[in-house]
């Protein structure tokens, strides 16, 4: 079992590899909840999240008879990436699964952290699905499997940010609320097991994407269940089809509660914390902060601490990013408008309603279809705040021509976008 020895030992394992990260009081989100909010910042880890933690300690314990027989994992990008370096470091043979969906950058980066210590191979769309081949690999020749939450080595390593967090706190200080993301649940599981033992009035909160939340499924079916195949993976660093055996009754125990964040939340949170606080965040990293937004009138004049789990993020999601972010703040929308087909109809429409809402909007789109009795405009409006959208729907009706709003989430919303 895991213990706050244990996990100090693992700690002294890798002291000369893993960097002691950054922790500060953040003066944004503090004046934001009215709290003193501290940021553990995992995101400038040595590979840019905190999975470095739990691979080395794991790969540098296994025995040197099974190490000749080599090292296999299964990653969507942060542990294959701390595998990737543990294998250089220590110069072991490693074979790398990653799903296909796996963001580039996070595939680029494993080649370049494990050079040529390494094979990756892109399998399956899900982390589970990659893990089923590694899984056929280890068993067609008796490689070690390293698993990215679920093992004992793995957790103390993950553990390991929680004597960083403690250590680092001011000392006069107790910490009320500290916020974590939740994947398969190593990072939480660590941490809730230094916490529990050295600072037992610490409440935990955990968080999950929303349509991944594993963990969330597990608790209430009261064991570990896995999610269907057409889960939502954007939120790659913790969508995890199935939770570990050995985390879930961890995570159960001693985290209070945990939050499922939508996805255009998340995002919203990546452009927030890049714009105002200089931050670039990866999806999972932004779970602990979307959290606090939940605690708001609990978190008040309390101490905090949220771990920014990783900052490994594919510059090319961006616009998709953002899109999301937009809809989630209600900004964006859709509408099909029937014009008489007259010669001034689709002029008439612009110059009455949105020439007049010039202040209103950010962008507009629109597509012309022709028909026989009137023309169909196909609109996609940008407004500059989500308030605007009433005004402009009085215009429209003003107006008089028969109009319908594009379901969000629809085929026809999600092409046009």
């Amino acid at each position: 079992m895991i213990t706050v020895e244990s996990t100090s030992k693992a700690r002294e394992n890798m002291r000369e590899i893993v960097r002691q990260t950054p922790q500060y009081r953040d003066e944004y989100l503090s004046q934001k909840y009215h709290a003193n909010v501290y940021l553990k910042r995992e995101d400038v880890q040595v590979v840019r999240s905190y999975k470095i933690r739990g691979a080395y300690n794991k790969i540098s314990t296994i025995p040197p008879e099974r190490i000749s027989k080599g090292i296999v994992c299964a990653s969507s990008g942060n542990h294959a990436q701390g595998v990737a370096l543990s294998c250089k470091l220590l110069k072991i043979k490693g074979y790398i699964y990653m799903p296909k969906s796996t963001p580039q950058q996070k595939v680029n980066q494993v080649k370049w952290l494990g050079g040529a210590y390494i094979e990756i191979k892109l399998v399956g769309n899900t982390f589970d699905q990659a893990g089923k081949e590694a899984h056929k690999k280890c068993q067609a020749e008796d490689a070690t499997f390293v698993h990215a939450f679920d093992d004992y080595r793995i957790i103390e390593g993950q553990g390991t940010v929680a004597l960083e967090v403690l250590e680092d706190f001011p000392k006069e200080e107790a910490i009320d609320y500290l916020f974590v993301p939740v994947g398969g649940g190593g990072l939480a599981a660590g941490m809730a097991t230094v916490f529990t033992q050295q600072s037992p009035q610490t409440i935990m909160v955990g968080a999950e994407p929303e349509n991944a939340a594993g963990m969330i499924a597990s608790i209430q079916a009261n064991r570990v269940v896995s999610l269907s195949d057409d889960m939502d993976t954007f939120v790659d660093g913790a969508a995890i089809q199935t939770v570990g055996s050995k985390t879930f009754p961890i995570c159960k125990t001693h985290l209070e509660r945990i939050l499922e964040i939508p996805k255009g939340m998340i995002c919203s949170q990546i452009l927030e914390m890049y714009e105002l606080q200089g931050i670039v965040s990866e999806p999972a990293g932004t779970l602990s902060i979307c959290a606090l937004d939940y605690y708001k009138e609990e978190i008040r004049n309390k101490n905090v601490v949220c771990v920014v789990s990783g900052g490994n993020s594919d510059l090319t999601r961006i616009e998709q990013i953002k899109r999301l972010a937009l809809i989630y703040k209600n900004l964006i929308h859709v509408f099909v408008i029937k014009i008489p087909n007259s010669q001034n109809g689709i002029q008439t429409f612009i110059r009455e309603v949105f020439d007049q809402n010039e202040e209103l909007i950010r962008s507009l789109k629109y597509l012309k279809k022709p028909g026989k009795n009137y023309n169909s405009l196909v609109v996609c409006v940008e407004l500059s705040h989500q308030n605007n959208l009433k005004t402009l729907l009085s215009d429209i009706k003003k107006v008089g021509y028969d109009y319908s709003e594009v379901e969000e989430g629809s085929l026809l919303f999600n092409y046009l976008l």
